[in-house]
């Protein structure tokens, strides 16, 4: 009896770390989606040579809880100010879970046209 009694009261708790975890699993691999996504729509946009900082459109259309920054920064290779566009950006994107950022996402976005 003791032994069933410590599986009785042992299996629950199990499941709810179980679930838990998928839950945390589920909303990682979303952010990163999310994030990856609006990497890739950043990427196809236009380059932005025009406003300083660079102004980038956001996705639209997310899973409801989850929301999107993104920041775009002129690189200064050429150490001639950032008033200067030198066709090369740094794209940051954080995905937020509600009012957590869960996923941060750093790339960089060039001119090859200039």
């Amino acid at each position: 009896m003791a032994i069933v009694g410590i599986l009785v009261t042992a299996i629950p708790g199990g499941l709810s770390v179980a679930h838990k975890t998928t839950i945390i699993s589920n909303e990682l691999t979303t952010t990163e989606s999310i994030g990856r996504s609006q990497m890739d729509y950043i990427q196809n946009q236009t380059y932005d040579k025009t406003n300083n900082p660079p102004v980038y459109a956001v996705l639209s259309n997310l899973p409801i809880g989850y929301s999107i920054t993104s920041m775009a920064a002129r690189l200064d290779p050429l150490g001639d100010g950032t008033a200067n566009d030198d066709g090369i950006q740094k794209i940051t994107i954080n995905v937020k879970h509600g009012t957590e950022t869960v996923y941060t996402l750093v790339d960089f976005k060039g001119n090859l046209v200039r």
